[in-house]
């Protein structure tokens, strides 16, 4: 089904995946699949809309969603089925779901990554798919959490949404993260997470509005310690 056919797009599911070879980006719109690592997929990978984001592989398209298809099924393969140019590959024998798209078409405005992050899925919606204007904006969020995004972003800072940091050979998974001159600082409800050397974390409680102010003056120091946010 085109995407312009769709009437309830709030509940129609979408899932932003990453196109990082030139290769899948051609059989996604010559061939209509898409193929995605059982071992890598989302927890969420069921969706009605499928939408591309390009890394650095495609200059011209890259840190960006540009295009969108509808999902038409779901079917397991190992790679060499769907690859069969290359039998010897060291993943010939892992298991894909192969992502079977009807026609790519162009979104109304490409939505950007500010921070040119690379990303790998994105669980959301198709109305958030047509209205967003960054990358940022594409999560689906529990209220507590959706509140506490828009504090901050309210407050100029920049909120980078579930940013993921290789550091020292260990990665970290950042619930929110604010980019600083020097490090970062991560915010979330949970009460503890681990956050790279550098970096604060504020535990934001969720239920209390003087609780907010006061979380949002706890993040407002720590990223003035580290300089301010990166613009």
């Amino acid at each position: 089904m085109p995407l312009v056919d769709y009437r309830e797009t709030e509940n129609i599911r979408a899932l932003v995946v990453l196109v990082n070879n030139a290769r899948d980006w051609d059989i996604a719109r010559t061939q209509g699949w898409y193929r995605i690592p059982v071992s890598r997929a989302p927890r969420q990978i069921g969706a009605d809309v499928l939408a591309f984001y390009f890394s650095r592989a495609l200059p011209e398209l890259a840190w960006a969603v540009h295009y969108a298809a509808p999902v038409l099924g779901y079917y397991l393969a190992p790679r060499r089925e769907l690859l069969p140019e290359e039998p010897d590959h060291p993943r010939a024998d892992d298991l894909y779901h192969r992502v079977e798209i009807g026609p790519v078409e162009p979104l109304p405005h490409p939505i950007p990554s500010l921070r040119l992050r690379r990303i790998t899925f994105i669980p959301t919606t198709l109305d958030r798919l047509l209205a967003a204007e960054e990358i940022n904006d594409l999560w689906v969020r529990e209220p507590p959490e959706d509140k506490l995004w828009r504090v901050l972003k309210g407050a100029g800072l920049h909120p980078e949404e579930r940013l993921e940091i290789q550091e020292g050979g260990v990665e970290y998974s950042v619930p929110i993260a604010i980019l600083c001159a020097r490090g970062g600082v991560g915010v979330g409800l949970v009460e503890r997470a681990a956050v790279p050397d550098g970096w604060a974390y504020v535990h934001a409680p969720s239920n209390d509005a003087e609780a907010w102010a006061r979380t949002l003056a706890r993040v407002l120091a720590e990223v003035e310690r580290r300089g301010g946010p990166r613009p």
